[in-house]
């Protein structure tokens, strides 16, 4: 796993990668321009702009202590995805799969679930 901890790091792993997937970002206000893949990805203490709209491929994604208000999840793939202490303010899920995702002392103030499967409250209990 790469880790990045500067905006050069980001610009230079993005620029030659063209994804994120398997890295480890941290402390980073993150561009507002679309991002690649997050696959496997480690966030810890980012920030990511408000209107954002994420990535399709978040499986396995782990997200700690982000603060990623008013964001936009469509479609995305949030297979075993973790968000962990984030702020998820007025963010939106539309058409996703959130069966499998943790949200843990989130923080999801107005956050609109649209056509969402949810885990089944008999198997979380």
């Amino acid at each position: 796993m790469f880790r990045i901890s500067s905006k050069e790091e980001f610009n230079a792993y993005f620029e030659s990668h063209g994804d994120l997937s398997f890295t480890r970002i941290e402390g980073l206000k993150l561009p507002s321009g679309p991002l690649p893949s997050l696959a496997q990805a480690t966030m810890l203490d980012c920030v990511l702009p408000a209107g954002l709209t994420m990535p399709e491929n978040l499986e396995g994604a782990l997200f700690v202590g982000c603060r990623m208000r008013g964001l936009r999840f469509r479609r995305s793939n949030l297979f075993n995805a973790c968000f962990i202490r984030c702020d998820l303010s007025e963010s939106e899920f539309e058409a996703c799969d959130l069966s499998t995702t943790e949200f843990n002392d989130c923080l999801m103030t107005a956050t609109r679930l649209i056509d969402c499967d949810l885990p089944d409250p008999a198997i979380a209990a």
